[in-house]
């Protein structure tokens, strides 16, 4: 039995694949084409590593050439790893629910591909059979050391991974796939045969019984998604549709890679705090995320009022002895500016920058219900650190409440800071009321 997956995306060359939902994995067996599909993975997602590379290796016998692939299926969990066969998978990941990560290693080893130049001064007088002087050209193969008793069934998948991935891996590395990066790294042979030259695949044993084959890796990782909580607030929104426009724009710059989002208003501090609820709605019923908000006083806000007591939990952010509280809700969390501001007065072995960027990547969406202009001015070593990681800032606006100074005062104090204006948020309520009376 062997493990089969078919991948959302377009396989890459000694590339990594994007994070995608999985669309078809199958147990398929050996031995015929039938094929039993996994199920229940909708609970996880799949990132894929591929590496291909020419690698010099003792000649195989007949009986290794028509050996399977190898594949490797590891599953783990907090208490460790577990080896299991692809039948395995199948009744594991239907009956476990601890585990954190599925790893799929495969290891094929094929004839190296061969490209073949030709060289004439003039090219229109070579016919079809007239002799002419060829030029091959192979990569440069990596030497592997092997016991004759050892067969390549029972090298270690981990060394060849290392072996093979420590270009890839390296980001400082020139290696590019099919791309020659000086003439070092080419050796060029007489081909005396025509017909030799124009072949596809070789297989060339050298002096000490060894030969150039193709080694690909492949390595699947089948990661659980986080638990997502829908905690039905997105339902109880009064204007779905405004709401879903609204939020899918946010979606969108999410996507993008933003997770900084940014709310701010002159007076309207209950319309802002609920534009800021509702997008944390929009996303907890859209996507998978840890959303984190940021807002002051929390006890006497919007959020208080509409989701009720939540539990007060301390947190520990870096190594250092400072009390650091978030309220904790069914989807979201809490964190008050007020203990952000306690934090940078107290914190001494680090930076405060530092604590703000740790606790950052703590969530996969920060929205930071921020307070008036004066504040902000008011108390710039707890702001410039938030202000410099924000990506976008967006303006809560009433026609009849807000004043275009007011406005243009935002716009010029956070491009100052490069922070890019995302847009308003135009708040009609309070106009149609003050028209109606």
């Amino acid at each position: 039995m062997s493990l089969k997956i078919k991948l959302p995306q377009k396989k890459k060359a000694n590339g990594v694949g994007d994070h995608e939902n999985i669309r078809d994995v199958e147990v398929v067996s050996n031995d015929s084409n039938k094929s039993d599909k996994i199920l229940d993975l909708k609970n996880f997602e799949l990132q894929s590593e591929y590496v291909e590379k020419d690698v010099t290796l003792p000649n195989l016998s007949s009986e290794e050439k028509n050996a399977p692939e190898q594949t490797t299926i590891k599953i783990i969990r907090d208490t460790g790893v577990q080896t299991v066969s692809p039948k395995e998978l199948k009744d594991i990941i239907r009956t476990s629910k601890d585990i954190k990560k599925v790893v799929v290693e495969k290891l094929s080893v094929n004839e190296a591909s061969r490209v073949t130049l030709q060289y004439s001064p003039k090219k229109d007088e070579i016919e079809d059979h007239q002799d002419a002087a060829l030029l091959s050209y192979i990569p440069e193969t990596q030497k592997m050391s092997f016991n004759d008793d050892q067969f390549l069934e029972n090298v270690s998948l981990m060394e060849f991974e290392f072996i093979l991935n420590a270009e890839f891996f390296n980001p400082n590395s020139a290696f590019q796939t099919n791309k020659i990066a000086n003439d070092k790294e080419i050796k060029l042979k007489l081909v005396k045969n025509e017909d030799e030259s124009k072949s596809n695949w070789f297989d060339e044993p050298n002096e000490n019984g060894e030969s150039s084959k193709r080694v690909e890796y492949e390595k699947h990782t089948l990661l659980k998604k986080k638990g997502k909580q829908h905690n039905g607030y997105y339902y109880r929104a009064k204007d779905h549709v405004e709401l879903f426009k609204t939020g899918s724009s946010y979606l969108k710059d999410f996507k993008d890679g933003e997770k900084n989002f940014s709310f701010i208003s002159v007076g309207l501090d209950n319309v802002r705090e609920k534009t800021v609820f509702g997008i944390a709605s929009f996303f907890n019923y859209h996507s998978d995320c840890r959303i984190g908000i940021v807002t002051d006083h929390f006890e006497k806000s919007f959020y208080q009022q509409f989701v009720g007591e939540l539990e007060k939990v301390e947190r520990q952010i870096l190594d250092e002895d400072l009390p650091f509280y978030v309220f904790e809700g069914k989807g979201f969390e809490i964190i008050e500016l007020s203990n952000l501001k306690n934090v940078e007065r107290k914190i001494k072995d680090h930076d405060f920058e530092n604590f703000v960027e740790k606790m950052i990547d703590s969530y996969d969406l920060l929205l930071w219900d921020l307070p008036d202009m004066d504040s902000l001015k008011a108390n710039k070593e707890l702001y410039f650190p938030v202000i410099r990681v924000l990506d976008n800032i967006s303006l809560i606006v009433s026609a009849n409440q807000t004043k275009f100074k007011d406005i243009q005062n935002i716009i010029d104090y956070f491009k100052r800071y490069q922070i890019r204006i995302k847009g308003m948020l135009y708040h009609r309520e309070a106009s149609e009321k003050e028209e109606a009376a």
